[in-house]
């Protein structure tokens, strides 16, 4: 007896894929042999793979941003910054760039990319701002300057563990307070 696949599963699995495959990864006959499911199983959920590929990155945004932001906006401010560089590490950085190239294509999919993007510089620049005491301006660059060594720390050292991007997480903070913005 097999087991039927649902919405999510096929989408994890295009997930797991995009990541190690890239689009390459994203056929039907690659989805459907690594799902071990026909065709029919996969035209159950989606109308085409346009449609999964929106789907996906829609998956993806509110997997690894709109939820984890949800969590983190709901928990006391004294709490909020140690959860959320606690969740930033636990970003798969191999996956955040491959949806990256696989929407650079996309009109659609790059406004799914950007609105992700902006939602988590909203949340950084709203904690630096708290934590910081400076103008939102100020806390505006701060969080760019971050979002973008955080993606490009991934991107150039592929191979750092939790433990290292943590460390640098820490420096920076530590250079931020050394100066006064």
């Amino acid at each position: 007896m097999s087991l039927r696949l649902r919405r999510a599963d096929w989408l994890e699995i295009g997930l797991a894929q995009l990541k190690v495959e890239g689009e390459a990864g994203l056929t039907l006959d690659g989805l459907c042999g690594v799902a071990g499911k026909t065709r029919g199983s996969f035209y159950h959920h989606f109308r085409d793979l346009d449609a999964f590929a929106d789907a996906l990155i829609g998956y993806w945004v509110e997997r690894d941003t709109a939820a984890p932001l949800r969590a983190l906006e709901a928990l006391p401010d004294a709490a909020r910054s140690e959860a959320a560089t606690a969740t930033a590490l636990r970003v798969d950085g191999p996956l955040d760039l491959a949806v990256r190239l696989f929407a650079r294509n996309r009109p659609k999919l790059q406004r799914q990319v950007a609105a992700a993007d902006a939602a988590r510089l909203r949340f950084m620049a709203q904690d630096w701002r708290r934590r910081l005491g400076v103008s939102a301006a100020t806390a505006r660059a701060v969080a760019e300057l971050e979002y973008a060594s955080f993606l490009g720390s991934h991107l150039a050292f592929p191979e750092r563990s939790v433990q290292e991007r943590g460390a640098m997480a820490d420096l920076f903070e530590a250079l931020l307070r050394r100066k006064t913005l």
